[in-house]
């Protein structure tokens, strides 16, 4: 529903108890099966491309970055811990033998005030 219009109010639901059906877990699962080592080697074999973009939240970083205050939801996994989400799809990506861009896609506060962004802002964006 509107209620839920990108990560943060998704986060905000899953962690108060998931009024509008979301879950940390639903997350979790995302992180776990999104990528899989045949689409980067897909990417690098088939579409014939050397390099990798992987768009990224400031929250994932928050703990490390002594953050205390992080309304996301974010893995269990400390980000310096290999199985951490992004860790593993690194892997993936260095396996293929492909580079990767990190792109800050999600800066505090929201950059641009739209969805992509982890935080949309209702009063100055047109849906």
């Amino acid at each position: 529903g509107d209620d839920i219009r990108d990560q943060l109010t998704y986060s905000q639901d899953a962690l108060s108890g998931g009024k509008h059906g979301c879950s940390a877990d639903k997350l979790k699962d995302h992180w776990a099966t999104w990528y899989t080592q045949d689409d980067f080697d897909d990417i690098k074999n088939k579409k014939q491309l050397n390099t990798v973009r992987l768009p990224l939240g400031w929250w994932y970083f928050a703990e490390g970055a002594g953050i205390k205050e992080n309304p996301y939801v974010v893995p269990d996994q400390n980000i310096t811990d290999p199985k951490h989400p992004i860790n593993a799809v690194l892997q993936m990506i260095h396996k293929a033998g492909l580079k990767v861009v990190i792109d800050l896609h999600g800066a505090p506060c929201s950059q641009n005030g739209l969805d992509n962004s982890g935080n949309k802002s209702m009063s100055t964006n047109e849906d």
